[in-house]
């Protein structure tokens, strides 16, 4: 007896320790997956070999293989080595049957959007294109409609480099459009500062300021004081290159200008020298011709040199890429020598499976009901305590919004006549502050820091007051808030997908 009892626990320890490594790897490939989607660099991430070949199907396809391949991608993309990235990203989607119904097509379309950044900066525009076609199809297949369009607006820029400028232009342009028609206005003007470029380099100056106007105004790249958002500075040179061809030469020395600082990278400010030669040039100065002529030169230099870095890295990728393979041809091979042993380990795991299941079923047998009565007494204390929290939170939330200050804001939103002082704001920020402390905190844990304004758009939003109530309170537009709602999601909820609607849902939460 005690020996079969010795068994039995043993079988139970191996079902134990099998269950936590389960659980270890799932965390893991979560873990990554979500440091991936926050933008967070992986190149530090220990591990994602061991998840992968965890999930490696003895047969056909595994979709969850493929995540943990294309979570492997990422963290060598990090890492700077892209071959091994590439190398990857091939695998992962290998493991994708695109026939099947339940096909993960939203890992699918990102894992080829990853593989056109990759060939564009190892400046291989054919392929980047393919991989982005592929990207925009996956995405169509998840009716992912948002994600389609903006792989598909991407082609352009290989198309560009391809030098098929006019089919560039005519992507940005529709894409320009299904933004439209999608009411992604901000998506659409952030489309039109490239889209300008090209109708400046036609002569169109009519269309190239329209455009011009609607990026500045509804894009989300500029402040409240017209600075645009660090990284985008290039757009400067653009917006002098419009005021060189509309004979507005001041204008354009003075956004020239603007691409001088010497916190900006060196192409940027290798465009300001250009445009500020071809102005003096074009002004008959030839000092100051002369002057950024060589200023340009050297800049050209010194960009052409951090090219060459980047060529010399390619190629040591390369070489490690090969190196890589050779590597993995060895492991395969030593992979198949053990691979009777563990399909025989399986075999022999699944028996004990099935011993434990017997034991499991003879010791149920001989069990009275109080095991029942006990799971049956737990079930609705939980089910108590759930009402309870759920009532707690229902009051919490009737106290909230019917209290005298908060319906003496609904009243001031009736109307645009009268505002909220400086003192009501303060009262309502700590009236919120005491009774939702989730909410205040998460509005307090953003980088950088929410201005006043935001604060009090996300205070109302909570509080169920409709977009146009909100701007007879704030003084705002309704195009602004929702622009500040869009612009909240990634910084309050780090999530760079969804609108205003989505961060309304968001919020609500808390």
């Amino acid at each position: 007896m005690l020996k079969r009892l010795f068994h039995i626990i043993l079988i139970l320890l191996l079902l134990s320790a099998c269950g936590h490594r389960s659980q270890e790897m799932s965390e893991a490939l979560l873990r990554a997956e979500e440091m991936n989607r926050n933008y967070q660099s992986m190149d530090t991430l220990k591990g994602m070999e061991q998840v992968a070949d965890y999930y490696r199907p003895f047969l056909g396809r595994s979709q969850r293989y493929m995540r943990a391949l294309y979570m492997l991608g990422c963290v060598y993309r990090d890492r700077g080595d892209a071959p091994m990235a590439l190398h990857y990203y091939q695998e992962a989607v290998s493991q994708a049957d695109t026939t099947d119904a339940d096909c993960d097509f939203h890992t699918l379309c990102r894992i080829y959007g990853q593989m056109s950044v990759l060939y564009q900066r190892q400046r291989s525009p054919r392929l980047e294109l393919e991989a982005e076609r592929k990207a925009y199809g996956a995405a169509m297949r998840a009716k992912d409609t948002i994600a389609a369009v903006s792989y598909y607006e991407y082609m352009a820029g290989a198309y560009y480099a391809l030098g098929k400028k006019d089919s560039a232009l005519a992507i940005v342009e529709n894409s320009i459009s299904q933004y439209a028609k999608m009411k992604e206005r901000g998506l659409a003007a952030a489309e039109m500062g490239f889209a300008a470029d090209f109708h400046i380099k036609k002569k169109d100056f009519k269309r190239a300021d329209s455009l011009l106007k609607q990026y500045e105004a509804y894009s989300g790249f500029f402040d409240k004081n017209g600075k645009i958002t660090p990284g985008r500075e290039s757009y400067y040179y653009t917006k002098g290159l419009y005021y060189q061809g509309v004979q507005k030469l001041d204008s354009a020395i003075y956004f020239y200008r603007k691409l001088l600082n010497p916190r900006l990278d060196i192409e940027d400010i290798e465009m300001g020298y250009k445009g500020l030669m071809s102005v003096y040039h074009h002004l008959g100065m030839a000092d100051s011709t002369l002057k950024y002529a060589d200023l340009y030169a050297q800049a050209n230099d010194s960009a052409n040199i951090l090219h060459s870095a980047d060529e010399i890295t390619r190629t040591q990728a390369l070489y490690n890429y090969s190196e890589s393979q050779r590597m993995a041809t060895e492991k395969s091979a030593e992979a198949n020598r053990y691979k009777f042993l563990l399909l025989f380990s399986v075999s022999a795991f699944l028996l004990c499976l099935l011993a434990v299941y017997i034991i499991v079923l003879h010791i149920r047998r001989y069990k009275g009901e109080a095991d029942e009565r006990e799971r049956l007494l737990h079930t609705r204390l939980a089910e108590l305590e759930q009402q309870l929290t759920i009532k707690e939170i229902r009051d919490v939330e009737q106290e909230i919004l019917a209290s005298p200050l908060v319906n003496s804001f609904r009243m001031m939103a009736k109307t645009s006549v009268k505002k909220p002082t400086h003192e009501e704001w303060s009262q309502l920020h700590s009236f919120l502050r005491d009774r939702l402390p989730a909410f205040w905190n998460k509005l307090q844990e953003s980088e950088p820091p929410l201005r006043k304004e935001e604060v009090d758009v996300c205070l109302l939003i909570r509080l169920q007051f409709p977009v146009k109530e909100i701007a007879n309170l704030t003084g705002m537009s309704v195009q602004a808030i929702s622009n500040v709602r869009r612009r909240l999601l990634q910084r309050v909820f780090h999530q760079s997908e969804g609108g205003s609607k989505e961060f309304d849902r968001l919020i609500m939460k808390l």
